[in-house]
Formats: C-alpha cells, sequence, structure tokens
C-alpha cells in the first residue's frame, strides 16, 4: 500500500543528513542502519553518518521503532507483524520502521529497491541504476505486511550467504539476530 503526498526528494539532496538507530534498537535493527548507510554511499558516493539520537527536526533516516517514535512520528510496532515495514518518506526526514524481527531491516531493502532502482542480483553484484541518486522519491507512506510466513528459495547462494538471502528476504536461512 502507499500513499502518496505533494513532492518528491532526491538521494542527492539527502547527502548531508544523518541516519539515526536508537542506543536501544535490536541487533537486526542496528544492522539496518549501516546496511541503509553502505547501499547509500555505494548508490550516491556519501557516506551518511550513523547517530544514535537528533533532534525530531533534524535532516535525518530514522531506522527502527524507537528511532522513528523519537522523530516525532507516530509508530505502533504491535501493529506491525513479524516483517511487516512501513517507510515514510518526507521534505527532512525518511522514516523506516517494522516488526520485530526482520521488519525495519527488510524495510532499509525495500527503500532501496522499490523507491530507488537498486536490484540485489547474487550475493556480490548488486545494481545500482545511472540516475540513482537523481530519482525522485514521492513523499508519502510505503507499507507492505508480506502475505507468506514462510519464504525460502531453493539456490544455493540462498544457503551460503545469509546476508544475501536477507535482501531477498528469505526468512529460514539463518538464526543469526542480524
Amino acid at each position: 500500500a502507499a500513499r502518496a503526498e505533494k513532492g518528491t526528494i532526491t538521494p542527492a539532496a539527502m547527502a548531508s543528513w544523518k541516519i539515526v538507530c536508537d542506543p536501544a534498537a535490536t541487533e537486526s535493527e542496528h544492522y539496518a542502519a549501516t546496511e541503509f548507510q553502505r547501499l547509500f554511499k555505494a548508490m550516491t558516493g556519501a557516506e551518511l553518518p550513523l547517530v544514535e539520537t537528533a533532534t525530531a527536526d533534524a535532516s535525518a533516516v530514522w531506522i527502527g521503532p524507537d528511532a522513528v517514535a523519537r522523530s516525532g512520528q507516530p509508530t505502533d510496532r504491535r501493529a506491525l507483524g513479524e516483517e511487516a515495514l512501513r517507510i515514510r518518506v518526507g521534505p527532512k526526514a525518511v522514516c523506516i520502521d517494522g516488526g520485530r524481527p526482520r521488519g525495519t531491516l527488510y524495510g532499509v531493502y525495500e527503500f532501496f529497491e522499490e523507491l530507488c532502482g537498486v536490484r540485489f542480483l547474487t550475493f556480490d553484484d548488486t545494481h545500482f541504476p545511472k540516475d540513482a541518486a537523481a530519482r525522485k522519491i514521492p513523499y508519502g507512506t510505503h507499507a507492505v505486511n508480506p502475505i507468506f510466513a514462510f519464504r525460502w528459495s531453493y539456490y544455493g547462494e540462498s544457503s551460503r550467504y545469509p546476508e544475501f538471502a536477507a535482501r531477498l528476504r528469505v526468512n529460514t536461512g539463518s538464526d543469526d539476530p542480524k
């Protein structure tokens, strides 16, 4: 589901922002913040700093339900299933939160795939569109609640590379808390 508001922002316009992840966040949410940082740098060349706190009016990417709550956005993690996610985009904030344990991490991957055009092709090949930094990301809310509780693709890469399996939203390949 998506709800559009007037306006857009580009990743290039976000190059001076911060990534906020609450110190009480889960290991998966901290990993989601580092994945956002890594993918954003690969896409734009800009490395956003990771911080634990920021003022609600700061231009920032807020990762995880605790950070999103600090941003001033309403959040109810109980309303989100284990892997449900919500992405909210505005002129000075991108808020990504989701259910625990994996929703926020899947939200980061959803942001890059659906809103920036990134594609996770293999464990060592991620495609970034040439225009990714200039891509117009519409303001509004993007939410996903997966239909299937069990997702597994029987590819050798999914078994050998749990990080790649997570990017594909395979939720059965590892017990790693991140």
